[in-house]
């Protein structure tokens, strides 16, 4: 009998965890992101997101950001989903998240991973960095602002342009674990 109990609290609590999805990770930066990617899909002024970074301005910015619209067809996504994400928080540093989603359309899908920060007492997030690329096709992603960091280097705090910033291995990853999302 004891067995049995066991294996039901098993079961329900892997098929919690299967249904943890990112907005259950964390629900601002899954809105956050989403506002984002549809505020670049449509051209919209970006100067007025509030959770966009300054750096988004800037000039070499504004010309990446100019090639991710190139790839993203005209109209909404069928569908888009959250395929990981990365969450590492330290006192008197704040909090820095990676969210990647896939957006798909009838012909191509669009694969971003938002790189976001919170500072000490900040209460939201503000997209610091995006690295966008077109799947299937065999050309380097278009990074703005600061690029993902692979995931020793977000569990250590560490600098991206330090090391090997071609590594990218954790937030693009389906199977990404977070230290703080619980999901």
């Amino acid at each position: 009998m004891r067995g049995w109990i066991v294996a039901a609290v098993l079961a329900a609590s892997l098929s919690v965890l299967a249904g943890c999805g990112l907005a259950a990770a964390n629900k601002d930066t899954d809105g956050i992101a989403r506002q984002v990617y549809a505020e670049i899909s449509q051209n919209a002024d970006l100067s007025k997101d509030a959770h966009i970074s300054p750096v988004f301005q800037a000039a070499d910015s504004q010309a990446a950001l100019a090639a991710i619209r190139a790839m993203i067809p005209q109209g909404p996504p069928t569908s888009s989903n959250g395929t990981g994400w990365r969450y590492r928080t330290s006192s008197g540093e704040g909090a820095a998240a990676q969210v990647s989603y896939s957006f798909r359309y009838a012909d191509r899908s669009i694969d971003v991973i938002f790189v976001m920060q919170k500072g000490p007492g900040q209460a939201t997030w503000t997209v610091v960095g995006l690295e966008a690329s077109q799947k299937g096709v065999p050309t380097p992603p278009i990074i703005v602002g600061v690029p993902p960091k692979t995931a020793a280097e977000l569990d250590s705090g560490s600098d991206p342009s330090a090391g090997d910033s071609s590594a990218r291995d954790a937030a693009s990853s389906s199977a990404s674990s977070s230290d703080s999302s619980g999901g």
